[in-house]
């Protein structure tokens, strides 16, 4: 069977040739510790766990800044995935893959990642870096590409034959999640959790400067200790996201910077793509756009996972491209 995968720091997407997308879950994992250590959930049902685990039991987030961190838990996380999805057993078939994985990553992460794959039944995969996969969805002429994950921003230059600048920046979906709960401590002396905070970020996170959305949220005051109610408003969660977005923006305009004159002219015209599940914060992509001067086009959430299908289905494809970067 062949399989594309974008496997992130907060999400994992798993497309099947022929078939479509079949998994889109959280990259977490409940193991359970003994003589030997054992995947109790994955995904979903792990996140449900977040907060709840006991003894030996412990949630684990195999990932962070887009790269392995717990080879082994990532691997079991996979292999669970793949018993979900694949008729009569991972060990009973041959498993292909074309991964992701970030454009910043060193030779050393790399191979841990193929090793992942290895360990978790594939017979054969094969790395794409993320902004080459993406721009199999938009065209195969020059792109420019912000790619916002859960821990990563990914800024890069895209020519048909490989990345011509590209940036890997330590900011993310989850960055702005812990930052959410560090102010609601600070601001409203109220403790949330991770959860919590990503919900947040969903219903009233907004640099629309017109916004004025409210949530009340559930928490535990950090003097007594009792559950209280905040009601907690889009101005006020503002400038934090717009400070981590300027953070963002500072760069991706130092890449555009380095980009050829021809490649300028194909942004005046054509724009950037800004992609990952960061990409849906609402008002990101206009006040991105307004700072930039330049078109800002939003892409589906699974544009990366798509990329990486057209790839694997086009294997002649997949070499000349992997071939051209090696050069």
């Amino acid at each position: 069977m062949d399989f594309a995968i974008d496997m992130g720091t907060s999400n994992t997407t798993i497309y099947v040739k022929g078939v479509g997308i079949v998994l889109s879950e959280p990259s977490m994992a409940v193991i359970q510790r003994g003589k030997k250590t054992e995947i109790r959930f994955s995904g979903a049902a792990a996140k449900k766990m977040l907060g709840k685990t006991t003894g030996n039991s412990e949630l684990v987030c195999p990932l962070a800044d887009g790269l392995v961190i717990k080879p082994e838990i990532a691997a079991m996380m996979l292999k669970d995935f793949f018993k979900r999805i694949v008729s009569g057993g991972v060990l009973k078939q041959k498993i292909r893959v074309v991964a992701s994985i970030n454009c910043g990553a060193s030779l050393a992460e790399r191979k841990i990642l193929e090793s992942v794959y290895n360990k978790a039944g594939v017979s054969d995969v094969v790395l794409v870096d993320t902004p080459l996969a993406l721009n199999q969805v938009v065209s195969e002429s020059n792109a420019f590409f912000v790619d916002i994950g859960g821990g990563t921003t990914e800024i890069s230059a895209v020519t048909p034959i490989g990345i011509i600048h590209g940036y890997s920046l330590n900011i993310g979906g989850d960055t702005i999640d812990n930052a959410i709960i560090d102010l609601l401590a600070e601001q409203f002396s109220l403790r949330i959790g991770k959860v919590t905070a990503e919900k947040i970020k969903h219903t009233i996170g907004s640099l629309y400067e017109n916004d004025i959305s409210t949530v009340n949220v559930s928490g535990r005051d950090l003097m007594s200790g009792s559950p209280v109610n905040v009601e907690i408003s889009s101005a006020d969660l503002r400038p934090l996201i717009k400070s981590y977005s300027d953070k963002i923006l500072e760069v991706v305009a130092a890449v555009i910077n380095l980009v050829p004159p021809e490649m300028a002219s194909d942004l005046t015209g054509k724009g950037i793509y800004l992609a990952g599940g960061g990409a849906k914060l609402a008002g990101l992509a206009e006040y991105m756009s307004s700072a930039l001067k330049l078109n800002v086009e939003v892409l589906d959430a699974s544009s990366a996972v798509s990329g990486l299908s057209t790839l694997s289905s086009d294997r002649a494809r997949l070499n000349e491209l992997l071939n051209l970067e090696n050069l």
